[in-house]
């Protein structure tokens, strides 16, 4: 058997990652439409010296509502943008009103 080379390690809370959150929204919405519409969640990188995360490297998460029926017909709900290090504090925008609000915890933005 290999060593652990880790030691003790402190215990950790247990954290949901914005995109964790998003995903858990996609598959609620595919379970109460019963397939009808499809949540699919897209992530990419946000480079450092942003307009979002500023001098933080990020990501960039876009939830969208997917109609199969209608040729897999996308809308992208919500776009939020959150820096890599720490997760929170994460920046949300509502696509229908595109008013960015910004989210402090895990709390605020559940």
């Amino acid at each position: 058997m290999t060593k652990n080379l880790w030691g003790t390690l402190p215990e950790t809370e247990t954290i949901r990652t914005p995109h964790a959150v998003l995903m858990e929204q996609a598959a609620l919405l595919r379970e109460m439409t019963n397939g009808l519409l499809l949540g699919k969640v897209k992530r990419r990188p946000v480079p450092p010296n942003n307009p979002f995360v500023p001098q933080q490297q990020g990501f960039e998460l876009r939830l969208l509502i997917v109609a199969p029926a209608l040729d897999n017909y996308s809308y992208t709900v919500v776009t939020i943008f959150y820096p890599m290090a720490t997760l929170y504090p994460v920046k949300v925008e509502n696509n229908s009103d595109h008013k960015p609000v910004t989210c402090q915890s895990e709390e605020e933005f559940t």
